[in-house]
């Protein structure tokens, strides 16, 4: 199974891409996806004075299993960097969990928390990134 989608909310803008996801015999499931994401901070929540663009990149694999044919239960691994207008960039470590529900032979509905604890090292800022998606599979 496989999937793209893209997001447009606001001033934000999210492409992600699974590459990989796999259901095997003994009903073991296992998927790895990336992501590109684009957006504007609010002035408030500006982390660099002056910088209100972020960029960002990451990775997530998927181990969990399938009690029934459609329906998937996983958690996620994952780490993402981000960067502020290129001038100051963050990356952590990241980890969820989420349900995938098969509906019909090509679409699938999945629901996906994720939180990653990111660090800025020039400044040795802190800061958590939490995610919390209601996605549309189009599955092929």
């Amino acid at each position: 199974m496989g999937f793209c989608r893209l997001i447009l909310v606001g001033i934000f803008t999210e492409i992600y891409v699974r590459k990989l996801s796999k259901v095997f015999k003994n009903n073991v499931m296992f998927g790895a996806s990336m992501y590109y994401q684009q957006g504007m901070l609010d002035e408030n929540d500006a982390i660099v004075a002056g910088e209100d663009t972020f960029n960002g990149l990451g990775v997530d694999f998927q181990l969990g299993y399938s009690p029934l044919e459609d329906l998937s239960l996983y958690g996620v691994a994952g780490y993402q960097v981000q960067a502020l207008a290129s001038s100051t960039s963050a990356g952590g470590i990241g980890y969820g969990a989420g349900i995938s529900y098969k509906v019909f032979e090509h679409l699938a509905f999945a629901l996906e928390y994720k939180t990653y604890d990111m660090e800025i090292t020039d400044n040795n800022y802190k800061y958590d990134y939490d995610t919390l998606d209601a996605q549309i599979r189009f599955v092929w």
